[in-house]
């Protein structure tokens, strides 16, 4: 009988599967009965999913709120139905104005004031010792991007435990070759930088998407690093044997960081083959809030289809009637950069939708860099290899079927739900133990 431990999360975000569809942790805990969970976020928001009962929140709001008017931050929240104690009920749920914009902007400088708040302000490190203490962990596990922010939570719960921990992060979190002009955000590069660099090496292991990411922080922090992923949900029976008339591209996910003007690129290529005759068509699913400038070129009404936000729940069904499934990034100087060690969880959910998978990228990206070392998708890095892959499958649509099943392929081989969450559990064991 396997034995049975108690790992405390550690993430900026609520857990909560409604809200973030391709959640993470839902993915690699859920059905791990050997495995009991304890949760700590810090934002606002409610947890939703079938894993945790235990939570403890500190939000922006409970930071400002701490640092002007004598009430320290922090919250337990009440298990089962997760509403919180009355007394802090009010507190935990508004948001001031103030914290409105330093969460919702992209302005460093809001960033910034934001960092100083947190290293700043006073937590109820009481409540949060007593919720450490009653759960009593094997271990801390943080999955986040390394913040100054999350970094000061780390602190607060190495003051309340010393068990081991790990942490994982799929993300350019110290910035490398990213240009900056703007001081704020020069200030919070360093301040970052600075406060990680004294925390990870107390860190028993640390987990990333890119293996060029690992051995960075292998270097330069004496740590040991392995490369965790999400699990795919592979069924054979799902892979693709027909193609739809006209071939049909789909594109499920954010808009930032450049996305947009890849995908406008791929629209500029549709159109041209779609002249004459409607060939292959694109819809794009997003939640993101559209310009006029943006729906302009990702929704001409023929080629290009901006459909808007789609239920997580639903995201199968149009996997079902698609042939190709898009995964993208930035091809500009600065945002490849930005997203270079990003491997986005919808990856994964690509190469077990039974479509084909179609990465379009940075060379250099993390994704397109295991995906091309995997053969499971067709990849483009610049404008005219995208230009030249789509006339190419356009010509010889039976190439969508032979990558249909490459993709499934290898979700089987490097995504498997058991492997991976076997991978999880004996490297917490290692880690409590001391073998790690």
């Amino acid at each position: 009988m396997k034995q049975r431990i108690k790992v405390l999360l550690l993430t900026e975000e609520a857990w909560n599967d409604s809200v973030f569809g391709n959640n993470n942790m839902t993915n690699w805990f859920g059905g791990l009965d050997e495995i009991e969970l304890a949760s700590m976020y810090c934002s606002e928001g409610q947890p939703q999913n079938a894993c945790c009962q235990k939570y403890f929140q500190i939000t922006n709001s409970m930071v400002l709120n701490a640092m002007f008017f004598g009430k320290r931050a922090g919250v337990i929240l009440k298990e089962k139905d997760y509403s919180l104690e009355e007394d802090s009920n009010e507190e935990v749920n508004k948001d001031s104005s103030l914290i409105s914009k330093i969460t919702s902007t992209h302005k460093d400088s809001f960033r910034l004031i934001r960092d100083i708040l947190w290293l700043s302000s006073r937590y109820d490190k009481k409540a949060l010792k007593e919720f450490v203490d009653n759960f009593n962990p094997d271990i801390i596990f943080i999955i986040w991007r390394a913040s100054v922010k999350m970094c000061k939570a780390v602190s607060l719960l190495k003051e309340c435990t010393d068990v081991p921990i790990a942490a994982c992060t799929g993300d350019n979190e110290l910035d490398e070759g990213v240009p900056m002009f703007s001081p704020f955000a020069i200030i919070r590069r360093f301040m970052i930088r600075r406060t990680l660099g004294k925390l990870a090496p107390k860190f028993a292991k640390y987990y990333t998407s890119s293996e060029e990411q690992a051995k960075t922080y292998a270097k330069n922090y004496g740590i040991k690093t392995d490369l965790l992923f999400k699990c795919a949900e592979a069924e054979e029976e799902k892979v693709h044997k027909e193609l739809n008339n006209p071939i049909r591209f789909l594109y499920v996910g954010r808009l930032y960081c450049g996305r947009w003007k890849t995908l406008a690129k791929i629209g500029n290529v549709l159109k041209k083959i779609n002249k004459e005759e409607i060939k292959a068509v694109l819809d794009i699913y997003s939640m993101d809030k559209v310009s006029k400038k943006q729906i302009k070129r990702l929704d001409d009404g023929r080629s290009t289809f901006f459909r808007g936000a789609i239920s997580p729940y639903k995201i199968k069904d149009e996997y079902k009637k698609s042939d190709i499934v898009l995964h993208v990034e930035s091809l500009d100087k600065k945002n490849r950069a930005v997203t270079r060690h990003s491997y986005s969880t919808k990856v994964v959910d690509c190469l077990a939708s039974g479509c084909a998978v179609m990465a379009i990228g940075w060379e250099r990206h993390s994704a397109c860099v295991e995906l091309k070392k995997a053969d499971s998708a067709f990849i483009a890095s610049n404008a005219k290899e995208i230009d030249l892959l789509i006339n190419n499958i356009c010509e010889n649509p039976d190439l969508i079927l032979e990558y249909s099943q490459k993709s499934m392929n290898d979700a089987k081989t490097n995504h498997s739900r058991v492997a991976t969450q076997q991978k999880l559990y004996n490297d917490f064991i290692n880690i409590i133990k001391g073998d790690i």
